[in-house]
C-alpha cells in the first residue's frame, strides 16, 4: 500500500477504536471490557507500527492496569491473558524493528504483570554488525515515536510525559548495549542533547530567519515547534548523563586502545562531538535554550570552557596521554565536562568556583620542578655507593 493508503486506513482506525472501543467498550459492562481486550488480541498482530498505539491507547492501558491491580478483580484473568499475549508477540522474528520498538514500549506500563522477553545477543562478527543495524532502525523508530507522542495542541499531560519518558528510556537502553557502535551513540545523544537543552527560537518559528542548512535533528524540532515542559527537559539531560557515565565504566570507550597515545580515548570524541554540536546548534540560531540562564551561571560556562581548553593543551602537549600525568588530565577533564553538564541544568547555580580550583591544581600539580640541591646525606651516600662501585671492580 502507498502512504496515502496508510493514512487514510489509520485515520479509519483511530475512528473505529475511538468510538467502538475507547468510548465504548472500555467505560461500560464488564461483559463489553471483556470484548475490547478480546479485540485488542485479535487485531494487535495485523496492526502497522504506527497504528499500535491507535489501539493501545490510554483509556485501554489504563482499564488493563486497573483490572491487574487486585486478583480479586473480575477481569484480572481476562487482563493478564490479554497483556501476556501482546508480550508474546514481541518474541516473533518477523517483527520490524520500529514495531518491536513501539510494542515493548507501551508494554513496559504492565512490566509488573509481565515478564518482557530478553534480546537476543550474538558475539560473533556478522550478528555484531546486524546488532549495529538494527540499533540504527530502533534509534530511528523511536525518533518517529517521539514526534509521534507530541500533543498538537501543546498540552503534555501526564499520558503524554510518560510516553515520551519512556522513549527516552529507551534510547538510553540502546546506547548502554556493548555492540553499541560509536556512530549511532553519538547521533542518539545529539538528538538527545537536542532536547534536554534547547527549544525552537522566536525568529525560527516566525520563518525570518535565512535559508541555511540547519544541524542535524534541528530542523524536525523547529518544524514541529517542539516546546517540551522543563521537567521533560531535565529529564532527557538526566538521560544524557547517565548514557555518559554508562559508557565511561566501558573499558573499549573509556580507555586508550592501539599504538597511538596521543589520540583520545572514544568517550573524550564523543563527549567533545556533543558539544560542538551544542556550539553548532547555538550558532545556528534556529533554537534558543529552554533555561534562562544567570549572568553568574553563564560565567561558569565561560570559566568550565576556558579550564577545559587548558586542561586539552596540556594533553595534547603529552606523548602519552595514558601516561599517569595524561590519566591525572583525562580525570579533571571528565569532571569539567559533568560540571558543565549539571550547570546546564541549574539555570541559577554558579560552578566558576570549581573552575578556578582545577586551574589552580594544573597549575601546582603541572608545574616544573626546580632541580634538588644535593643535601650532605644524599653526598655521603653517593660517595660511599662510589667506594662499593671501587671495590667490585678491584
Amino acid at each position: 500500500r502507498g502512504s496515502a493508503d496508510n493514512a487514510t486506513r489509520s485515520r479509519h482506525l483511530q475512528v473505529f477504536w475511538s468510538v467502538i472501543v475507547d468510548n465504548g467498550f472500555v467505560p461500560s459492562s464488564p461483559e463489553r471490557k471483556y470484548l475490547g481486550f478480546e479485540m485488542l488480541k485479535i487485531i494487535t498482530p495485523f496492526l502497522e507500527a504506527d497504528e499500535v498505539q491507535i489501539c493501545l491507547s490510554k483509556p485501554m492501558t489504563t482499564c488493563l492496569r486497573n483490572n491487574l491491580k487486585k486478583e480479586g478483580n473480575y477481569l484480572h484473568e481476562s487482563a493478564k491473558k490479554c497483556v501476556s499475549y501482546l508480550a508474546s508477540l514481541l518474541k516473533r522474528d518477523s517483527l520490524s524493528a520500529e514495531y518491536r520498538s513501539i510494542l515493548t514500549l507501551q508494554m513496559k506500563e504492565f512490566k509488573a504483570w509481565v515478564k518482557l522477553p530478553a534480546e537476543k545477543a550474538s558475539s560473533d562478527a556478522a550478528s555484531k554488525d546486524a546488532n549495529k543495524a538494527k540499533d540504527a532502525q530502533r534509534f530511528a523508530a523511536l525518533k518517529n515515536i517521539f514526534y509521534g507522542c507530541l500533543p498538537t495542541d501543546e498540552e503534555y499531560d501526564g499520558h503524554v510525559i510518560s510516553k515520551l519518558r519512556g522513549v527516552v528510556d529507551q534510547m538510553c537502553d540502546i546506547c548502554k548495549s556493548p555492540s553499541m557502535e560509536e556512530s549511532v551513540m553519538t547521533s542518539i545523544l545529539q538528538f538527545l542533547t537536542l532536547h534536554a537543552l534547547f527549544q525552537p527560537s522566536t525568529e525560527a518559528v516566525k520563518g525570518s530567519l535565512r535559508k541555511k542548512k540547519l544541524p542535524v535533528e534541528c530542523t524536525e524540532a523547529v518544524e514541529r515547534k517542539i516546546f517540551l515542559p522543563l521537567p521533560m527537559h531535565n529529564y532527557v539531560l538526566d538521560g544524557v548523563m547517565n548514557i555518559l557515565a554508562s559508557i565511561l565504566q566501558r573499558p573499549g570507550l573509556s580507555s586508550i586502545s592501539g599504538e597511538d597515545k596521543k589520540k583520545p580515548s572514544p568517550y573524550l570524541a564523543i563527549v567533545d562531538a556533543i558539544f560542538e554540536y551544542k556550539e553548532d546548534l547555538e550558532s545556528s540560531k534556529a533554537v534558543c535554550y529552554a533555561r534562562e540562564y544567570s549572568a553568574r551561571a553563564s560565567n561558569a560556562f565561560s570559566s568550565l570552557k576556558d579550564t577545559k581548553e587548558q586542561i586539552k593543551r596540556k594533553l595534547k602537549a603529552l606523548k602519552n596521554t595514558a601516561s599517569p600525568e595524561g590519566k591525572k588530565l583525562v580525570s579533571l577533564l571528565h569532571f569539567v565536562n559533568h560540571l558543565t553538564l549539571v550547570q546546564f541544568e541549574d539555570p541559577i547555580a554558579d560552578f566558576s568556583g570549581h573552575a578556578i580550583d582545577i586551574a589552580a591544581i594544573l597549575e601546582h600539580a603541572f608545574a616544573k620542578k626546580p632541580a634538588s640541591r644535593a643535601t650532605p646525606a644524599k653526598k655521603r651516600r653517593a660517595k660511599k655507593d662510589e667506594g662499593e662501585d671501587a671495590e667490585v671492580d678491584g
